[in-house]
């Protein structure tokens, strides 16, 4: 009976080791879609979309993408960079291109 207690204490030790980081519980960030048919079809987000400022705002720059993942990318990025224990730095300087055209069925920055 000892061993068997043992045993199951020692499993439930290796179990509460193994448990999540919080990288593992950030949600994934949408793979960058710029699919459209027509230039409504697409925006853009000043967010920084890879690399060590990812999703945080970015000193002009922008990324242009269709309407849908742009939402996924505003949506998510709060709760990934919590999950990430990450906060962005202030930044004071000029926002990056906002305007966007669908063109050969991606979309662009104009």
């Amino acid at each position: 009976m000892r061993t068997f207690l043992v045993t199951v204490l020692f499993v439930g030790a290796i179990i509460a080791e193994a448990s999540p980081s919080d990288a593992q519980l950030a949600p994934s960030l949408p793979a960058l879609d710029t699919h459209c048919s027509v230039d409504a079809d697409c925006a853009a987000t000043p967010v920084e979309i890879s690399g060590p400022s990812t999703c945080c705002v970015g000193c002009g720059t922008s990324t242009a993408g269709n309407k849908a993942w742009v939402s996924q990318m505003n949506a998510t990025c709060p709760v990934w960079l919590k999950a990430m224990s990450r906060t962005c730095p202030a930044v004071a300087c000029v926002g990056g291109r906002t305007a966007t055209e669908c063109k050969s069925a991606k979309c662009v920055l104009r």
